[in-house]
């Protein structure tokens, strides 16, 4: 039996089934089994097969006549990522598994089925698009991007800059931020030395880039970081020191929130989102490091709450969006995404927008941000803003030194441009 291949396919199968976050699904693994598996070939299975799904169903249809169902396409999309991206599990391993696999979940026809196919992946080359004869089908399987983000993509860049954005690759390690009132930098990065744990420096002081799986197995480290993406700290380190009453809009699961509160200790931070669930994670995670001057708050961000009309020096909507800028970090995020998904987005982020704008006193600063690269949802939602209300206007975002693409003073972190997951934000001032 190969452990491994079990567990890869027992992951993947909650997260293209159940729709389940495979972060999540791959930490309680780890958790679970680390001493018993080779966690990070598992890692690498689970997050490469989401990463390359429309590669593996392109190379998938070259050898079905007929698309099997969910299950046994996922078995095959398994088999086919080992054979072209594992050389350390042998032909005769994978097929033989994923036959057993087969059986379990279905019966001896469909894995003769699966025998057969995985045999003839093994055996056959596949022939890919050519790019002269169409691009985005190009670019589409080189890359494994869904076609339609493509398109979209190539109407908003030319195409030099397209291929290199989906040509990208980032670094797998996890970023975190340290917490220096609980360890020093150096303490913390000795004794990740110490303990053989691979690291990378970030552009900020107190943040690095950690093999997770290891990290989480260290009993001295823990509680001593917060995981938190380096664009969300910067958007989080755009809020002045002197901002006494600040309102995070959309906050869960909080750790924009946290950081400014850890940072305006003596201000008032009111932590909001629309449901019991969010708004149980954004107290969770503020109890759990000790935050003592954030206030959380149930409440729509689409709907006007009189009682805060101009009571904040600084309001952050960080709104719901396509998260297609963290793609290449979190890959799920592709499965599910449409492109008439994403079209639904733009009228509840203005919404937001336009509702927060409320809650601004005159001279403070009103913070948008998404997790996406698409203008739709970025420079067009400011556009649409600010041809309503002449009373605000666009300010500088500090990026601490990361290089992003810039649009009248509006950033966008490309993972090509700034080497980290895809973001926007855009400050602006209420006159």
């Amino acid at each position: 039996m190969n452990k491994e291949l079990r567990q890869s396919f027992s992951i993947l199968r909650k997260v293209y089934e159940n729709q389940a976050f495979a972060g999540i699904e791959l930490n309680k693994t780890i958790i679970r089994e680390r001493d018993n598996v080779n966690c990070g070939l598992i890692t690498k299975i689970v997050y490469g097969v989401i990463e390359k799904d429309t590669t593996l169903s392109y190379i998938m249809d070259s050898f079905v006549s007929k698309k099997p169902d969910a299950t046994v396409a996922l078995i095959l999309k398994l088999g086919i990522y080992v054979r072209y991206y594992i050389s350390s599990i042998p032909a005769y391993t994978c097929v033989n598994e994923l036959v057993e696999i087969t059986k379990s979940v279905s019966n001896k026809s469909v894995a003769g089925f699966v025998n057969a196919t995985l045999k003839s992946v093994y055996s056959k080359d596949v022939k890919f698009p050519d790019k002269n004869e169409n691009l985005v089908e190009y670019l589409s399987i080189k890359y494994s991007y869904p076609s339609w983000l493509v398109t979209q993509l190539l109407k908003e860049h030319d195409e030099k800059f397209v291929e290199e954005l989906l040509a990208t690759k980032l670094t797998t390690l996890t970023h975190i931020r340290i917490l220096n009132e609980k360890m020093a930098t150096e303490d913390f990065v000795r004794t990740l030395q110490a303990n053989n744990i691979e690291y990378l420096k970030s552009a900020l002081p107190n943040t690095l880039y950690v093999e997770y799986s290891e990290l989480i197995k260290n009993t001295t480290l823990k509680n001593n970081y917060i995981v938190q993406g380096l664009p969300s700290i910067i958007t989080a380190k755009n809020i002045a020191k002197d901002s006494n009453t600040i309102l995070d809009l959309c906050a869960s699961p909080g750790g924009k929130s946290v950081l400014i509160a850890q940072e305006n200790k003596s201000a008032t931070v009111i932590s909001c989102d629309v449901s019991d669930f969010r708004v149980d994670l954004i107290k969770k995670y503020a109890e759990s490091y000790n935050i003592t001057n954030i206030e959380v708050v149930q409440n729509d961000a689409t709907v006007l709450n009189n009682k805060w009309i101009e009571s904040f020096d600084t309001v952050l909507c960080d709104v719901p969006c396509s998260n297609l800028g963290i793609a290449s970090k979190k890959p799920d995020v592709l499965l599910n995404r449409t492109l008439d998904s994403i079209k639904e987005l733009p009228s509840l982020q203005l919404s937001i927008l336009e509702t927060a704008s409320n809650y601004v006193k005159k001279g403070g600063i009103l913070l948008y941000s998404t997790c996406s690269i698409m203008k739709s949802e970025n420079e067009e939602i400011i556009g649409k803003f600010l041809s309503k209300h002449k009373d605000f206007k666009i300010m500088n975002v500090d990026t601490f030194g990361v290089d992003v693409s810039t649009y009248h003073n509006l950033v966008t972190f490309y993972p090509n441009v700034s080497g980290c997951e895809g973001f926007f934000i855009g400050r602006l001032m209420k006159l």
